[in-house]
């Protein structure tokens, strides 16, 4: 019985923070289609820069939040699952390097 309540709790754990997700992402795609109206609306490049600007800084720390969550499993995988642990590094520098974070 501990155990399904241990589940069930991270479960919904899991489901909430997957909505924190998708709203983050929602508001992201919110400043874009903002962008886009300014666009259509031929407002001054100096405003539609600042609102660039801001949409690419909540991409930037989406994208820290989702290398930091692919860090933590590469961790937990090494030890809990006895996966190759210089495997797991060299799969996150690729990514790692790959962004601007």
């Amino acid at each position: 019985m501990l155990l399904k309540k241990v589940k069930k709790k991270g479960s919904e754990k899991k489901k909430q923070k997957k909505s924190e997700d998708m709203h983050r992402l929602t508001l992201i795609i919110g400043q874009l289609n903002g962008v886009k109206k300014m666009l259509e609306d031929d407002r001054p490049a100096a405003d539609i820069v600042i609102q660039l600007q801001a949409a690419r800084a909540s991409v930037k720390i989406m994208e820290s939040y989702f290398l930091r969550k692919h860090l933590r499993n590469a961790v937990e995988s090494v030890f809990y699952d006895q996966e190759d642990p210089e495997q797991q590094i060299a799969d996150f520098m690729k990514l790692f390097i790959r962004s601007d974070v």
